[in-house]
Order: C-alpha cells, then sequence, then structure tokens
C-alpha cells in the first residue's frame, strides 16, 4: 500500500528534563501524567498534522485543547466539551472549532484528512464505531487515528477515570481492522491510517512513500 505523505517526519522535541503535567504547552498533550512519559518528549500531535501534507484540510474530531487541531484554512475541530473548547478557542483564536455530538454531527463539508487523536479511548464503542464512520465519510485522503495501542496496560487511576478504556483495549484492533496499523510505542502508541484516494488527481507537492519508507520514518519517533 502507498501513503501520499508530505514531510511525514520533520521534526521532535525531545525535553527529557520536561516532568509530566496536566497541560504540557511544550508538547501540547493534555493529562500526560496517565501515559507514560515517553509521549511527553515530543509534539506528535503537530507532527501528524504536518504530515498530511501542505495546506491541507483537516477534520479533527474531538479536539480537545486544540493542540490536534489544524491551523489550515477550512480546518475544523469538533469536541462536546464547552468548557474545554472554550479554553480552545483562547488557546488558538486563529483556529476554527465547533461544539458538536458525534452522535449526531452532519456537514455540507469534506475535508482532505480526518483525524482523531487521543480520543477514541473515552468513549464507549457505538461512539467509537461512529467516529471512525465519521472519518471515511468526510475524508478524501485518509483517515489517522491515534491513540492507546492495544496491548496498553492503564494503572488503576487511569483505569477509574476513563471507565470505557478496558473496552476500547479489547476492541479496537476489531473495530480499527480496515485500517493499516503503525506502533511508534510498543504497548503505548499506535498510529491507525485508512487510505481512502476519493480525489485522484495528486497534486505538485505530494510525495508518494510506500509502507516500509513509512516505517523507517516512524522509527525516528523511538525513545533514545
Amino acid at each position: 500500500m502507498k501513503y501520499a505523505f508530505v514531510g511525514f517526519f520533520l521534526k521532535s522535541l525531545w525535553q527529557r528534563d520536561k516532568p509530566p503535567t496536566e497541560l504540557n504547552t511544550i508538547t501540547g498533550v493534555d493529562n500526560m501524567d496517565y501515559v507514560d512519559s515517553f509521549i511527553n518528549v515530543r509534539n506528535i500531535r503537530q507532527d501528524i498534522i504536518n504530515s498530511q501534507g501542505y495546506n491541507k484540510k483537516i477534520l479533527d474530531i474531538g479536539c480537545g485543547l486544540g493542540f490536534s487541531t489544524s491551523s489550515t484554512r477550512g480546518s475544523l475541530g469538533i469536541d462536546n466539551n464547552l468548557d474545554t473548547l472554550q479554553h480552545a478557542m483562547e488557546l488558538f483564536p486563529r483556529k476554527q472549532f465547533q461544539f458538536a455530538d458525534v452522535l449526531f454531527w452532519e456537514s455540507d463539508n469534506t475535508y482532505d484528512v480526518v483525524t482523531s487523536m487521543f480520543y477514541l479511548h473515552k468513549n464507549p464503542r457505538d461512539v467509537r464505531q461512529k467516529i471512525i464512520q465519521l472519518g471515511k465519510t468526510y475524508a478524501d485522503e485518509r483517515v489517522v487515528i491515534v491513540d492507546l495501542a492495544p496491548g496498553y496496560i492503564p494503572n488503576d487511576i487511569f483505569s477509574k477515570r476513563y471507565p470505557h478504556l478496558q473496552d476500547y483495549l479489547d476492541t479496537c484492533s476489531e473495530d480499527l481492522s480496515e485500517f493499516t496499523e503503525t506502533v511508534i510505542e510498543e504497548n503505548k502508541l499506535h498510529v491507525w491510517t485508512l487510505e481512502l484516494n476519493k480525489n485522484k488527481e495528486a497534486t505538485e507537492n505530494e510525495e508518494v512513500c510506500d509502507s516500509n519508507s513509512v516505517m523507517k520514518l516512524l522509527r525516528f519517533y523511538r525513545p533514545m
């Protein structure tokens, strides 16, 4: 399978001396304490956005504080938490956000890419499946899911905080079986990609990489 990614890996931010915090403003990852600190050393959300290509219009489902939402024209972050969205708008006044319940959200627009980062595990299975379906409906090129690996072992505090987590871990491989799964950190963080290519016309800025090339690039994400 081939991937039309541009600049899949642009940079990693290594901040080993930065402890996990509730909102790490360097990496843009909230609630970092519940995932091991390896995620805390790089801006994976922005790297995922950058990897989609120049000026792509991206729908971000479960945008949270907005770090995973693209600032390109026509991009949009949606979430069902009004307080979180208010903070997102304060942090990123140039990005576009919208309150939305994914079970009922509809749009007349389509997007080059649909992403959902660190969001599936927070929701019951019917919502997770709806998110996946929304991605396939509204993405022209691909759907990208970033979340905890199926083999992730949470602590008790994390499990109590997110009651749907274990069900997610048990069923995510089945629900994402159409996707290509890539290991960022074994048993911790995976990326699932579904190539749709509804629009076959390639732009002059596209660079086509085969799956081996993508894997080589992703190795840069491994901690040193």
